[in-house]
């Protein structure tokens, strides 16, 4: 708009310009008509013309200078108008980026929460699952085998606990037996060595027998049995017929007296001391080392720890396991009347 008015502008300024030098051409015409006397007349005449022409021209340009001023007048207006509407372009320019720009965090947000909504979604099917899980989980009846299985441990160990005196009783007498027994060791020692004492007493007392007996009679027999035999047989044969016969009656007598007391003095080492005075003697078999000792290490004080173990475990379990599994299987029995409760109200 602005490049046009100024063409307009030297337009108007190149014809005034024409119409002043034709106002010169004239007024040289007008002299050199004056001169030229032949051509006065038309000379004014088209002075005359051209002053009209003139008057014309200046009355036009005064209309366009005016037409020129009031299309400036509107130039400046639509040049304000313009630059309002330039401004209010740039407005709606940055408007429209602005909403372009919102419009392209709205669909990110979107996109977004779209792809959080498919997330929660698979979270949803997951923890479904994992409820479905749970559900799986409490149809076990763990519950009900925790219940029975405290019952059955409760009434196992009550029962344990009812035979603990008893038990406790006969450990007690049988410590007491071990007590005597082991105070009848040496006891049992001394009889198995006076024993012994008097077997070798009658062993000597038969050899010396036998002895005495070969030096009455003249035989090369041997052993206390024999030699004594041949000596009754040969009191016998000195003796009249009548007490040698009453008298062989006390010696058949005698003489198996001495027959068992010669399986006796044999024997003993092997069928009593060989067998029991190692046991109730010092040596490393007897009957404190390998009964007494174990019996009341090995046996009595183990069983005396287990009775206190049942007792002391009847107590952790009732304070430690028993107990506190109640009171957790109760707070689960109401969580699951309350869960119950929730999904009727929610119908879910």
């Amino acid at each position: 708009m602005t490049e046009n008015t100024t063409e307009y502008s030297r337009r108007i300024f190149l014809r005034a310009l024409g119409l002043g030098v034709a106002g010169l051409a004239i007024g040289g015409g007008a002299a050199w008509a004056q001169n030229q006397l032949a051509e006065k007349d038309a000379a004014q005449a088209a002075l005359e013309t051209l002053q009209a022409q003139m008057a014309a021209a200046q009355a036009q340009s005064l209309s366009l200078d005016g037409q020129v001023a009031s299309l400036q007048t509107q130039l400046s207006t639509l040049d304000a108008q313009l630059m309002a509407v330039n401004g209010q372009n740039v407005q709606l320019a940055n408007a429209l980026a602005t909403s372009q720009n919102e419009a392209q965090l709205l669909k990110d947000q979107v996109a977004a929460l779209q792809a959080q909504l498919a997330s929660a979604q698979s979270k949803l099917q997951d923890y479904g699952g994992l409820i479905s899980l749970y559900e799986q989980l409490e149809a076990v009846g763990l519950d009900a085998l925790t219940q029975e299985g405290l019952k059955a441990t409760a009434g196992g160990l009550a029962g344990a606990l009812t035979v603990t005196p008893l038990v406790q009783t006969g450990l007690q007498t049988a410590r007491n037996l071990l007590a005597e027994f082991e105070k009848l060791l040496p006891d049992f020692n001394a009889a198995l060595v006076w024993l012994n004492e008097r077997v070798i007493s009658l062993k000597l007392g038969l050899f010396s027998l036998e002895k005495a007996a070969k030096t009455t009679i003249v035989d090369a027999a041997t052993g206390v049995v024999t030699v004594f035999g041949g000596f009754i047989k040969f009191v016998l044969d000195y003796l009249p017929f009548n007490i040698g016969e009453q008298t062989r009656a006390t010696f058949s007598a005698a003489q198996t007296v001495f027959t068992h007391s010669v399986e006796l003095t044999a024997n003993t080492d092997e069928k009593v001391f060989g067998k029991l005075s190692r046991y109730v003697g010092d040596g490393p078999q007897n009957w404190r080392k390998k009964l007494v000792t174990p019996l009341r290490d090995e046996a009595l004080a183990p069983t005396e720890q287990l009775l206190t173990a049942v007792d002391n475990a009847r107590t952790t379990f009732t304070t430690a396991l028993e107990a506190p599994a109640q009171a957790a299987l109760s707070q689960r029995a109401a969580l699951r009347e309350q869960i119950a409760a929730y999904r009727a109200q929610k119908q879910l």
